[in-house]
């Protein structure tokens, strides 16, 4: 033991020494510290300074009243004695000196060495003097894990101080000792009663806490801040560490989730977390929870796999977050939409996926993603989708619900623009109906707009003139002296006749003039007899097309003509076409004034009827008549309108379109008619263009024949208005002796006009009754017929067919059409000719007997008229008559009027002895 020096008068810290021998330190007035030790004192009560020898002895002057003392020739040693100080402490039961030595001989002590030294001889101590002796131990031999007993018997400051030394790593060996701590200050508290289930405000020393019910059970929840006054000071990273569990376990849910929310590596805990959540769930406690997920569901960690049960208990909100954020959606896209199926709220379901990435609901299998959308968006989506098999399912579900809608409220409007199947692709096949009928349109616009103008009337050559426009001061005096030059009597009628003859070569002379050609006037070389062509025709087209006008006039109550003169010419080795022209009957008063016709007279316009030739009629005569059927045309009196047509230069802004349609490869596929357009039957007559099967299925076998038979006369360059009239006349007449299922006239009308509008601005001439009128019954299959004879024609056979005696009509098995238009038939050649359709030759009367023209009255059929026993015509239901000079007819007459005296002479204008040409024919018909 070496002697560090002498040293008086120095203040001594700790108890007083009580006759005690102690050591301890000293420190000097310069602040210093020395280690003292007395190992003998005078046993005297009285204190002295007794002799000092090798330093064994101290003695101290005591100070009453104060907590210190002096000591006088103390014998200071050196530290490498301190263990021998602290051995020698321990063994007198004096933990002063101890205390003293431990700090400095922990540094030059390992802590084993020092746990070795403190262990076996601690449990003597007192509680205070072990809490003394653990408060000078340094920290390294407190938080050694074999030092529990040690840090036990630590006040609570010096505890936390050992716990918060040690690294992170080495807290976990203290939760337990935390823990253990902390329950048993709850336990305490509980079994003072304050662990029922209201809060109380315990001292500011500790802490609000709620005890649950359970004997035996720890689950105390009590606020944060309150378990930091426990444990002042104590380092918040424990409660951060995995282990940790039963620690948060007694933390009130805000301040739990709030420490959720701030540990890092929340993959340990998950357990953990999954109970604290569902008992958060269970209580209602919502706002702390969603406090968490909103530092939570921010980390890239939530988004992995061990960390689905966490990501399930999650607000919907917070899932959606997270799934939005994955690099990977495909991982996830079975999770969302398990977690979909789980909600029951549609409306909640749809908005959910409305706001989820927009990968989600790209996959091939989010198809019941894709299904919770509204269905514009669903086509949105598949828009920017390659199709498959897959999608093709779905897309064809989703047109499903689409339903029949106009292209403007469709849903899938725009996918379809995008897309654009052709009809060889599947998606094309399940296709809403208004883009398989854009499809088809922009395909075949052009096959049906021309087809529609095949038939198309609209810009024909105009054909009629109103008589102001010819008559009046357009009459020149060259027409005037012409027509002089042509009279054979010197009367107002003959010189009206002529004058309007004039006239109707004007007229022709503007129509060919309309269809571009060089008309000349032959005619007017009779005025100067330089020329002689004027023999053989009126006007020359083009110095090479020579042509006659042969002009017939009618009441203006009735379009039938009966005669004029027709003499068959030829000129330069080529027979003269006859171009046929109906003008109205009119007096020479008014053909010099028309403005003074009066305007309740329904004056007809001067109208060219078309042109024809003897050729023409032959070839006419050849393709129908046959031992049961045959046609008379008197070509000296009278060119029937029914056997005019007009010129294929007439018919040139339809005959492009036509040539468009001969092109096979453009002719539709049966798929496409379905969607497109369908033009009226009589398109496809005119062109010849194959009819689609959904007409063809709507039409009767009869009626199919009579379509083919005209397509194919079209298709050689032979359909006319002739044509027609005669296909359906001998159609009728085969069809009378074994009539076809389900035949009916009536539906020629949809093979020849256009029957779907039927709102007719123009009416056929005949009265057809209960026979619904076509539109455009002037032109069939798009020819111009100015006299409607093509409709008349049917709707006189349906009466016919409607009134007339079925089983006297197929008796009949020879049918002749006259010159004017009458029907015969007879059962054999032995037997008489019998009428089935006629007109009326009569007078017309009006009320007063006044005679006002001829009868004319309009179908007479076989049937609905009666037939006169004597001479077997037809007799007429207005004025009963049958034909002139029978005895029949005058018996009747007597029976209507008292004397055949009362019938006045025809006005002026109209009597036959000034135009004797126009009555007598028909007489003589009947």
């Amino acid at each position: 033991m070496r002697r560090l020096g002498k040293l008086t008068r120095l203040e001594l810290h700790g108890r007083r020494n009580c006759g005690l021998p102690r050591s301890g330190q000293i420190t000097d007035m310069k602040g210093r510290r020395y280690r003292f030790a007395e190992s003998d004192i005078n046993t005297n009560s009285r204190r002295r300074d007794p002799a000092f020898c090798y330093g064994e002895y101290v003695t101290f002057d005591l100070c009453d009243g104060h907590n210190f003392s002096f000591a006088h020739n103390v014998l200071l040693l050196e530290d490498e004695d301190d263990l021998e100080l602290l051995k020698q402490a321990f063994e007198i039961e004096n933990p002063e000196p101890a205390c003293a030595a431990a700090p400095n001989l922990s540094k030059r002590v390992d802590s084993d060495t020092m746990l070795e030294l403190v262990l076996p001889l601690f449990g003597r101590l007192t509680p205070i003097q072990q809490a003394g002796m653990a408060y000078c131990l340094p920290d390294a031999v407190l938080s050694d894990p074999r030092a529990r007993l040690l840090r036990d018997a630590a006040v609570m400051k010096r505890r936390i101080k050992v716990w918060n030394s040690v690294s992170i790593q080495d807290k976990n060996c203290f939760l337990s000792e935390i823990i253990s701590y902390l329950k048993d200050a709850l336990g305490l508290l509980a079994s003072k009663g304050l662990g029922d289930a209201s809060s109380q405000q315990l001292p500011s020393s500790n802490f609000q806490f709620f005890c649950y019910r359970g004997k035996n059970q720890f689950s105390t929840t009590v606020r944060l801040k309150d378990v930091e006054k426990l444990f002042p000071g104590l380092d918040r990273n424990f409660f951060y560490l995995p282990a940790a569990t039963e620690l948060r376990a007694v933390l009130s849910f805000k301040d739990r989730f709030r420490l959720y929310g701030e540990i890092e590596d929340l993959s340990q805990i998950i357990e953990e977390l999954i109970e604290a959540l569902d008992q958060a769930s269970e209580v209602g406690e919502k706002e702390p929870v969603d406090h968490f997920w909103m530092n939570v569901a921010k980390r890239p960690v939530i988004t992995s796999d061990q960390f689905e049960s966490v990501r399930s208990r999650a607000p919907l909100a917070v899932q959606i977050e997270i799934w939005n954020k994955v690099n990977d959606p495909s991982r996830f896209l079975g999770e969302v939409v398990s977690r979909l199926n789980l909600i029951l709220d549609l409306s909640i379901k749809v908005d959910a996926v409305k706001q989820l990435s927009h990968e989600y609901v790209m996959f091939p299998g989010a198809v019941q993603l894709r299904g919770l959308l509204p269905l514009e968006e669903r086509f949105a989506i598949y828009e920017a989708l390659e199709y498959d098999d897959v999608f093709l399912a779905e897309i064809t579900e989703a047109i499903g619900q689409e339903g029949e809608v106009s292209e403007h409220q469709s849903p899938s409007r725009h996918f379809w623009k995008s897309k654009v199947p052709v009809h060889t692709e599947p998606l094309f096949q399940i296709a809403p109906r208004f883009y398989k009928a854009r499809y088809w349109k922009n395909c075949y616009e052009d096959v049906i707009d021309a087809l529609n103008k095949s038939i198309n009337i609209e810009n024909l050559p105009r054909s009629s003139w109103a008589p102001q426009d010819i008559y009046g001061e357009n009459i020149t005096n060259e027409d005037r002296r012409l027509a002089a030059i042509w009279q054979k009597l010197s009367s107002p009628g003959e010189e009206a006749k002529m004058l309007a003859a004039r006239c109707a070569e004007k007229v022709v002379s503007l129509f060919y003039h309309g269809l571009g050609y060089q008309v000349h006037d032959i005619a007017r070389q009779q005025l100067d007899s330089k020329g002689t062509d004027w023999i053989t025709h009126d006007i020359e087209l083009d110095g090479i097309e020579r042509v006659d006008v042969k002009n017939s006039r009618c009441q203006s109550d009735s379009d039938y003509y009966v005669s004029h003169d027709v003499k068959h010419k030829y000129a330069a080795g080529k027979e003269v076409r006859l171009a046929m022209v109906l003008s109205p009957f009119l007096k020479i008063e008014y053909l010099n004034e028309p403005a003074n016709i009066p305007l309740h007279w329904r004056v007809p316009d001067i109208r060219v009827l078309g042109e024809t030739v003897l050729e023409e009629i032959d070839a006419l005569r050849r393709a129908f008549v046959n031992p049961e059927f045959s046609f008379e045309v008197d070509v000296k009196h009278l060119v029937p309108s029914w056997l005019v047509e007009f010129s294929s230069t007439y018919y040139r802004s339809q005959q492009k379109h036509i040539s468009l349609l001969s092109e096979k490869s453009r002719h539709p596929p049966d798929q496409a008619w379905e969607f497109l357009t369908i033009p009226p039957i009589p398109a496809f007559v005119r062109s010849g263009f194959p009819l689609p099967r959904q007409l063809r299925d709507r039409l009767t076998s009869c009626q199919l024949a009579v379509v083919e038979r005209l397509q194919g006369a079209a298709l050689d360059g032979r359909l006319s208005r002739p044509w027609l009239y005669l296909s359906i006349l001998t159609d009728f007449l085969a069809a009378l002796r074994d009539p076809p299922e389900g035949f009916d006239p009536a539906n020629y009308l949809e093979l020849l006009f256009d029957t779907r509008d039927r709102n007719v601005g123009k009416q056929s001439s005949i009265d057809t009754g209960s026979i619904k009128p076509v539109k455009n019954p002037a032109h069939p299959c798009g020819l111009y017929d100015p006299l409607c004879r093509v409709e008349g024609l049917c709707s006189t056979l349906t009466l016919l067919w409607r009134h007339g005696n079925r089983t006297r009509l197929r008796d009949f098995t020879q049918f002749r059409l006259s010159n004017s238009g009458l029907l015969l038939a007879r059962e054999d050649s032995q037997s008489r000719w019998m009428t089935l359709v006629a007109y009326c030759g009569g007078d017309k009367l009006d009320e007063n007997k006044k005679w006002i023209g001829k009868c004319l009255n309009y179908p007479l059929v076989f049937g609905r008229e009666k037939t006169c026993d004597v001479c077997g015509k037809l007799i007429c239901s207005k004025c009963n008559f049958c034909t002139k000079d029978c005895q029949g007819v005058n018996i009747r007459m007597r029976e209507v009027f008292q004397s055949m005296n009362d019938i006045q002479t025809p006005p002026s204008y109209l009597d036959d002895t000034l135009d004797p040409g126009y009555w007598v024919f028909l007489e003589e018909e009947y």
